[in-house]
Parts: structure tokens; sequence; C-alpha cells
């Protein structure tokens, strides 16, 4: 083989793979009229891009000057039917617009880099789900916060998954590690026991719904405020058990709270999860 000849791409002597070219610049394979550039016949402009990838690694030649071994990878659309799949700089020559092509390139290594910081902390979260041992408070907070995190990740995942298939991937991972550490925490809710449900109660942590707001002190039980035309009413529920509503109106949210917080530890003590004495 001919290394000296720039048409020519460089193969791994055991796989045949070709390996980067080191300090072998587009430009001056183009000035040189590698490869396809060197055929007159070739279409050297009016080309369209239609899409990016990357590739993981440096594995491909670049078919239009046949010797830069590329990462990214930018695949064009001529008129003619011919399709090509170009390193940054010989796809910007062909389309015309060597900087967008730059900035594709640039982008595409910024989503990489971005990848793997996202999996090198997606992956600690994981090895946090599987060492978690206890089933106190402290545990419930470290799941809680490590599934809003999951699900934050899918979701800026979900933004670079055109690029290429790990952010896919990476997308699917993220939405598997909410799912389980939302059985842990269903898990320990489910064995909560009567103090933490006291604790939950005298500090409610309510969040807004579409109709008004919502509290769930423990897996399966919940009150609900919501707005009627006559003012706001409340509804409460203990686990198993149907939705009890009330019937009386009040004038302000604050007070519905109050009146189904007091009806479900009612329920909850009729139910032996809560002291009788527990206020």
């Amino acid at each position: 083989m001919d290394r000296s000849n720039p048409r020519t791409p460089r193969p791994h002597k055991d796989s045949g793979k070709p390996i980067p070219v080191a300090g072998a610049s587009e430009h001056a394979l183009i000035a040189r009229g590698a490869g396809k550039w060197g055929d007159s016949a070739f279409p050297k402009d009016g080309w369209d891009f239609v899409r990016e990838q990357d590739r993981g690694e440096p594995d491909f030649v670049c078919q239009m000057c046949e010797y830069k071994v590329i990462r990214n990878v930018q695949h064009l659309r001529h008129p003619s039917g011919l399709h090509l799949a170009a390193g940054c700089v010989c796809a910007g020559h062909l389309t015309g617009d060597l900087e967008t092509a730059k900035a594709r390139d640039r982008a595409m290594k910024n989503a990489a880099a971005r990848l793997a910081a996202r999996r090198d902390a997606h992956d600690r979260d994981w090895d946090t789900l599987h060492a978690i041992s206890t089933t106190g408070p402290s545990a419930l907070k470290a799941l809680e916060a490590m599934k809003a995190r999951a699900v934050q990740l899918a979701r800026k995942a979900s933004a670079d998954s055109d690029i290429g298939l790990d952010h896919f991937e990476l997308e699917v991972d993220a939405h598997c590690l909410a799912h389980a550490a939302d059985k842990s925490i269903t898990a320990i809710r489910e064995r909560s026991p009567a103090h933490w449900l006291q604790r939950a109660l005298a500090d409610p942590d309510w969040w807004e719904t579409p109709k008004g707001w919502r509290f769930e002190p423990s897996h399966g039980d919940v009150v609900q405020v919501y707005q009627r035309c006559d003012g706001w009413r409340y509804g409460y529920q203990i686990r198993r058990e149907e939705m009890h509503w009330s019937r009386t109106a009040y004038a302000s949210p604050r007070a519905a709270k109050a009146a189904g917080i007091a009806a479900l530890k009612r329920a909850l003590r009729e139910a032996g999860r809560l002291p009788r004495s527990s206020r």
C-alpha cells in the first residue's frame, strides 16, 4: 500500500479498520485533490445537509477526501441523487457554508462532552441506589432527589438524541433509574411508621395541581384541595380505601387544607395507623 498517497486510508495492522491521520489537514487534502476532489466528474457544489452523526470514536473515512478518519460525520445529499458522508471541512465546501459545517461539528463535540459528564453522574446514582440499605427519612430524601435528577437527565439526553445513539441509550437508562428509584420510594413509604406520618402531617408539603393543591404524607394517603363555584373543598383518602369528599365549602384554600388534614388524621387514627393521642 502506498502510504504517501493522500487518497488511500490507513488501516490498522490487525483489524483493517482506519486509524486517525496525525496532522492531515482537510484543507490540504482538498488542495491536493485527494479522493473525489480530484475527480472532475464528481459534483463539488450544490450539496444539501441532511443530518449529523457522532459515531462515538474516529472510525470512519470521509467519503469525499477518502483519507481523513473522522468521528463526527455530516451526511449530505445532491440534487442528482448522490449521497455522501463527509467530515466537517469537506462538508462545508460541498454545501458552500464552511462556518455552519464547523458549528455543527462543534455542537457534536460539545454534546459528546455533555454525554460523558452526564453518564458519569448517572452511573454514580445507580451505584448509590444499589448501596442504599436503610429505610429512614434520609434514604427517602436521597431517593427522591435521585429520581428528580434521572427525570431531568432523560429530558436533557432526549434533546441530544438525534445526534447519536448513545444519547438515546442514556435517555432510556435514565428513565429506568427514575422507575427504580420510584419503586424504592414506594416500598419505603409503605413501610413508614407512625412517627413518619406524624412528622409529615405536622409540616405538610403541598404541591399545586391544575385544579388546586395536593398533599401525600405517605404512599396511598392523600389530601386534595380544589375550588368550586361556592368556595374551596377537600377530598381525602387513606391507603386502599375510597376517596371522601367534603360537603362543606371553605372561604380559602388554607382553611380547606387544614380541614382536609384534620379529616385525614381522624381516618388514620381509626385505621390504627396513628396513635389515638396524636393531634
